[in-house]
């Protein structure tokens, strides 16, 4: 009964909130949805922590205005696109 425990233990304490939300039972277009929207927000994390230097010389340009964050975002997560929902699935998916 040990392995079953620790199954147990493996299914019911996900990594993080992602996983928990990509395996729950949905129907394939939701499930396709809550992919796409965790691994975008994913990525926007890993982007805005990567270019954290060149976002902050972008913020203080004295042409940058408020109006430019929206573009900013959209430019972003423009990059998150660049992925099949195979890759996505792979990079959401907690190995273990």
């Amino acid at each position: 009964m040990e392995g079953s425990s620790a199954s147990r233990r493996k299914h019911t304490e996900p990594s993080n909130t992602e996983s928990a939300q990509i395996t729950a039972p949905k129907d394939g277009s939701q499930a396709k949805h809550d992919l796409s929207s965790d691994f975008e927000q994913f990525y926007l994390q890993k982007a805005t922590a990567e270019f954290a230097d060149d976002i902050e010389k972008l913020r203080k340009a004295t042409d940058f205005k408020e109006s430019s964050v929206p573009v900013l975002i959209a430019a972003l997560k423009q990059g998150a696109g660049n992925f099949t929902v195979d890759q996505k699935r792979k990079v959401m998916t907690p190995q273990g």
